[in-house]
């Protein structure tokens, strides 16, 4: 029997005025790049895949290469908002009434182009296949909250179709959601171990 460990971890809060912060790449303020890294540099865990966005990235960038291997996945990044990506909500007029629209029922409701709900999930999905089939030791995904509940949504076999799922599963910045992995006889099992834990409380073990 093997046992992997999966560390998903939700980007620090970003510097910018509340948006639907998805493609646009804002940033995040120094200190907390740098909190979060020396978090993960004191760990054990090595091995750490990253979305390419800034706000994610970022962390990765600050870790010392010679002790972490570092791998940029595009399929980690956050969905695209389209039209409305990164305006901050006041700014946005007349076009709250299909965002109101959209976080009702964001698969029937799409924003302006925008990258569509079902095919975020299926490329959460890919992204996550891809991490287990690939991976050969414990693993950090330096990621965002949209993915982390996509994947979720996966293990849990939960409709990712319920507009619930985002905006009652709260995923908060700089945050661990950790699933596990056993391989047993040709078999993998799953368990989520835990969602959301602050990750400055993490051990990684």
């Amino acid at each position: 029997m093997s046992k992997l460990n999966f560390y998903l971890i939700r980007h620090g809060k970003t510097q910018m005025a509340n948006a639907l912060n998805g493609s646009t790449d804002v940033l995040v303020d120094d200190d907390i790049q740098d909190e979060m890294a020396a978090c993960i540099q004191a760990g054990p865990v090595k091995q750490i895949v990253s979305s390419p966005l800034r706000r994610c990235f970022d962390v990765a960038d600050r870790l010392n290469p010679e002790q972490f291997e570092i791998r940029v996945e595009a399929n980690w990044r956050e969905l695209d908002f389209g039209r409305y990506d990164g305006i901050p909500y006041d700014e946005l007029g007349d076009a709250w009434a299909e965002l109101e629209a959209f976080w009702a029922d964001p698969l029937a409701h799409p924003l302006p182009e925008s990258e569509p709900l079902d095919q975020g999930y299926y490329r959460a999905v890919a992204a996550w296949k891809h991490l287990v089939e690939q991976a050969q030791q414990d693993t950090i995904v330096i990621t965002h909250g949209g993915m982390i509940r996509f994947v979720l949504a996966h293990l849990l076999n939960v409709d990712w179709k319920d507009p619930k799922w985002y905006s009652v599963l709260n995923i908060t910045n700089q945050s661990v959601t950790h699933v596990q992995l056993l391989r047993y006889e040709g078999k993998e099992f799953f368990s989520v171990q835990g969602v959301g834990i602050p990750l400055t409380t993490t051990t990684f073990d």
